[in-house]
C-alpha cells in the first residue's frame, strides 16, 4: 500500500492527493513504530526503486524534475516526522536500542549468525531436507535465511525450486516492468515488493508469509495479461 501511495504522489497532480499523502505518512508512521529493522530497510529501498522506476519510465523532462522535488520534499518531512517521533523518550530510547547493526541475538553462540553456518552444514547433510521445526527444535528458533531455510527444509530440490521462481519471476517481471499497460502501476508495485523481500529473504524466514504468495500471484496474473494483450494487439 505504502508503494502504490507513493508512486501516486510521484506521477499525479499534488493538489488531488492530499489524503493520499496523509494516508502514505500514516503507513510509514505504523511501520517506523514496528520497531523492525527489516521493515525499515524494506521500506526504504522499495521507495528508491519505485522513485528510480518511475523517473526512468519518465520521457517528460518536467515530470522528472518534479519526481526529484517530490521525493527531495518527502524525504525532509520524512526527517521531520522521525525527529518529532523521537522526541518523545519511550519512542527514543526504543530507536536507539533496534537501530543498532546487530543486536545480542544476533551475535549470540546460536545467534543469527551462528545459526547460518549450522544450516549451511544440516544441508549438506540432508539432501532430501528436514522438515519444518526439526532446526527449531534444536536450536531454539529457525535460520532466519529463507534460502537456507529453504534447502534445509525441503531438500536440494525444494530449495533449488524456490530460487528458479524467485530468479524467474524477477528476470520475467523485469522486462516488462516499463512496459506501458492499464495495470503498470499495479505491476511494479507487486515486483518492487518481490524484489524486497527478497533481499529481506537472508535475514528473515518468508516461507509462511501468505501475503508474499499472493504477491506473487498478481504479478503472474499480470505477466500472464500481459502475453493476451499482446497477443490480441497483433490480431486487430
Amino acid at each position: 500500500p505504502a508503494l502504490y501511495l507513493f508512486r501516486k504522489i510521484l506521477t499525479e497532480p499534488l493538489i488531488k492527493n492530499t489524503g493520499t499523502l496523509m494516508g502514505l505518512f500514516l503507513i510509514l508512521a505504523a511501520i517506523f513504530l514496528a520497531f523492525s529493522r527489516a521493515a525499515w530497510g524494506f521500506t526504504f529501498i522499495a521507495l528508491l526503486m519505485m522513485t528510480a522506476v518511475v523517473f526512468i519510465g519518465s520521457q517528460n523532462s518536467f515530470l522528472r524534475g518534479r519526481i526529484i522535488l517530490l521525493s527531495i520534499l518527502m524525504a525532509f518531512g520524512g526527517v521531520f516526522l522521525l525527529l518529532f517521533a523521537l522526541s518523545f523518550d519511550a519512542v527514543s530510547s526504543l530507536f536507539d536500542q533496534r537501530a543498532q547493526l546487530v543486536q545480542s541475538y544476533d551475535s549470540a553462540r546460536f545467534g543469527r549468525f551462528a545459526r547460518y553456518s549450522y544450516g549451511a552444514d544440516w544441508i549438506m547433510q540432508a539432501p532430501l531436507g528436514y522438515g519444518f521445526g526439526k532446526f527449531r527444535e534444536t536450536f531454539g528458533e529457525d535460520t532466519h535465511n529463507i534460502y537456507i531455510k529453504a534447502f534445509m527444509v525441503y531438500g536440494w530440490l525444494g530449495g533449488l525450486s524456490y530460487l528458479i521462481l524467485l530468479i524467474t519471476t524477477l528476470i520475467i517481471g523485469f522486462k516488462q516492468i516499463f512496459l506501458k499497460t492499464p495495470w503498470q502501476a499495479y505491476f511494479q508495485c507487486c515486483y518492487i515488493a518481490i524484489f524486497g523481500h527478497a533481499l529481506i529473504g537472508m535475514v528473515v524466514d518468508t516461507d509462511r508469509w501468505r501475503h508474499l504468495y499472493l504477491i506473487y500471484g498478481l504479478l503472474w496474473g499480470m505477466i500472464a495479461a500481459q502475453a493476451l494483450w499482446k497477443k490480441r494487439a497483433k490480431n486487430i
